[in-house]
């Protein structure tokens, strides 16, 4: 945590030097397109140096919240305990392949 705190303040650090040091310009539809492409390139380089790549493979699943995550844990809890409460394992089911269609629709 404390480790990702230092690299948010010198993003913010970099960013304030180097928007600083830009001189000012005069709007022209030229000026304003030049300014734009220095904003986004300064942004995606200070991005790519201070956060991490997200790792995405065939298998990711891009849709997959923490709310799945943790309806598919309650379904492993309902699959152990079938014999204790037999309709658990149906409910918990069925609310995980609910929460996996909103998702999907929603992405």
């Amino acid at each position: 945590m404390r480790r990702s705190k230092s690299k948010r303040e010198m993003a913010v650090r970099v960013w304030g030097e180097a928007s600083t040091n830009r001189p000012l310009q005069t709007l022209t539809a030229e000026s304003c397109e030049e300014e734009v492409v220095w904003v986004r390139r300064t942004i995606e380089t200070i991005l790519n140096k201070y956060t991490r790549r997200k790792r995405v493979c065939a298998l990711s699943k891009r849709y997959w919240t923490q709310e799945i995550a943790d309806l598919r844990k309650v379904v492993g809890r309902a699959k152990r305990n079938r014999t204790k409460r037999p309709h658990a394992l149906r409910e918990a089911r069925k609310r995980l392949r609910q929460a996996i269609r909103k998702a999907k629709k929603l992405h």
